[in-house]
């Protein structure tokens, strides 16, 4: 069973006592060497214990130091010095590493600013040539009652009817929106016709039997048939649509 240190501290001081005493009275030489000799070793090991306490008390004190990437050496105790110089090295490198990406992220994100700028401009642009037009060049609105009727109407005799599904919230829609109104002013001797209808709840009935999912969709009508929808901002397929059937 290990003894306390304040224990083996008590002892050695008797073991020193009895030591100076034996020395004192003149007692046999080879018995006070030895107990002086005892009395030192169990000195000896008072202080290594002491010692392995101190030491496993600062170690535990010391703060981890972070692992660091490319750093896998182990390190022992006469190694301090260059393990210094290595941990240094490396947590260098290791911030201009981190230099270098918050730099190349920082680019990234201005190149992506950029171009997010520039598709964020023809929203612009389109609305202002929207609003720089008179309100005569907008398309015309077809409401539920008049839907079939204007079909029949404006799709006949050859005639082409481009009915433009749309919804107030829908952004293609409205980018869309100014070129149809070229095109209905550049077509309009060509007998093609251009209407807008909107996608809403009150006309629901009418979108449900066109199996309308999606808007924008554009359908062309001529002779009072579908010959022919477009889904989505495809300005260049409704054109090649319209231009196919247009006489």
């Amino acid at each position: 069973m290990k003894m306390h240190p304040s224990h083996q501290t008590r002892d050695l001081t008797e073991y020193i006592s009895t030591s100076t005493f034996l020395l004192s009275i003149q007692m046999d030489t080879n018995t006070a060497i030895q107990a002086l000799h005892t009395s030192l070793i169990h000195l000896l090991i008072i202080m290594n214990m002491y010692c392995t306490t101190i030491t496993s008390r600062i170690a535990a004190s010391r703060p981890s130091v972070p692992r660091c990437e490319g750093f896998t050496q182990i390190v022992t105790r006469p190694q301090r010095g260059r393990a210094i110089t290595v941990i240094t090295k490396a947590v260098e490198e290791g911030s201009s590493n981190k230099e270098a990406e918050l730099k190349k992220m920082e680019e990234y994100r201005k190149g992506l600013g950029d171009k997010l700028g520039q598709v964020s401009s023809s929203p612009a642009s389109a609305a202002a040539a929207a609003e720089a037009r008179p309100e005569g060049a907008d398309l015309i609105e077809v409401e539920l009652d008049d839907y079939w009727p204007a079909v029949k109407e404006l799709s006949m005799d050859g005639s082409l009817l481009v009915m433009d599904f749309y919804t107030q919230w829908c952004g293609p829609c409205k980018l869309m929106k100014p070129t149809l109104c070229e095109w209905a002013e550049e077509l309009k001797d060509t007998r093609v016709s251009f209407r807008k209808f909107e996608a809403s709840k009150k006309n629901a009935p009418v979108g449900k039997e066109l199996g309308i999912k999606s808007v924008p969709t554009l359908i062309v009508y001529k002779d009072g048939d579908e010959i022919g929808r477009v889904v989505g901002n495809k300005l260049a397929a409704l054109r090649e649509l319209i231009d196919a059937h247009c006489t």
